[in-house]
C-alpha cells in the first residue's frame, strides 16, 4: 500500500484530517495513504500573483527573487545568492494575503503529527513540535540525519499563537469554537459573510449548474 507524508500549512492539514475522518466514497483521494503530516508555522498565506505585484511595486526585480520568508513580523525577500533585497512589515502586504487568513487561529498546526517553523530557534535552525506518536516515531527514525537540540523557550511561539487567536476572534463573523461543527452550510456562509471579502463569489462562466453563487 502506498504510504505518503504530507507537508502543508495548518489549514491544509485540517482539510486532510477532515477527508480522513469523513471519507467521500464517490471521490478519488489519497488521504487514506497519508501516514505522516508535517505542519508549517503560518501566520498567513499570500496569493502569489498579488504578492509578486506588491513586491515589484517596491522596486524589487522579482525575476531575481529566490526566497521569501516571514520572520519576526517582517517579510524578507532574498536572491539566489542570499542577498536581502527587501525587509518590510508583513502587515504592509495585507492586500496580497488570502481572505480567510485573518480568521485562522491555528499558527502551529495543531492537527499535524509534527509542526515546524523558524520561530523560537536560532537562524539556520528549525523549531520542531512533536504532537503525535506517529510524529515521534518519524523523528526517531531520522536518526543521525538531523541534529536535535532542546527548545528551552517557547514563549515567542506561544505569544504568536495567542496573537493569531485574538486576531481570528476579532475577524471571524461566525465566532471561534474549537468544539463546533466542522461543516458550514451555504446559507450560514451567506448570512455571515455577505458584503465582506469572504462573500460568496459568482461561479466561473464555464461552469453550468443551477447555483447563482458559490462558496
Amino acid at each position: 500500500m502506498q504510504r505518503l507524508a504530507f507537508v502543508g500549512t495548518p489549514c491544509q492539514i485540517s482539510v486532510l484530517r477532515a477527508l480522513q475522518k469523513y471519507p467521500w466514497p464517490n471521490r478519488a483521494t489519497a488521504a487514506g495513504a497519508v501516514v505522516l503530516t508535517v505542519g508549517l508555522f503560518c501566520t498567513r498565506s499570500f496569493d502569489p500573483d498579488r504578492l509578486e505585484k506588491e513586491v515589484s511595486n517596491l522596486g524589487v526585480d522579482t525575476s531575481q527573487v529566490a526566497r521569501v520568508d516571514v520572520r519576526g513580523g517582517e517579510l524578507l525577500v532574498r536572491t539566489a545568492g542570499g542577498e536581502e533585497v527587501l525587509r518590510s512589515p508583513v502587515k504592509e502586504f495585507q492586500g496580497a494575503s488570502l481572505a480567510g487568513c485573518d480568521e485562522c487561529a491555528d499558527f502551529t498546526g495543531l492537527a499535524a503529527d509534527i509542526a515546524v517553523g523558524n520561530l523560537g530557534s536560532e537562524p539556520g535552525r528549525t523549531s520542531v513540535l512533536v504532537r503525535t506518536v506517529a510524529g515521534e516515531e518519524a523523528l526517531r527514525s531520522a536518526g543521525d540525519a538531523i541534529s536535535l537540540l532542546p527548545l528551552d523557550d517557547l514563549s515567542l511561539v506561544s505569544l504568536t499563537a495567542a496573537r493569531d487567536r485574538k486576531r481570528a476572534e476579532r475577524s471571524s463573523a461566525r465566532g471561534i469554537d474549537p468544539e463546533g461543527p466542522m461543516w458550514i452550510s451555504y446559507t450560514e456562509h451567506l448570512a455571515a459573510y455577505s458584503g465582506t471579502r469572504r462573500a460568496p463569489a459568482a461561479p466561473p462562466a464555464y461552469r453550468s449548474h443551477h447555483y447563482d453563487v458559490s462558496c
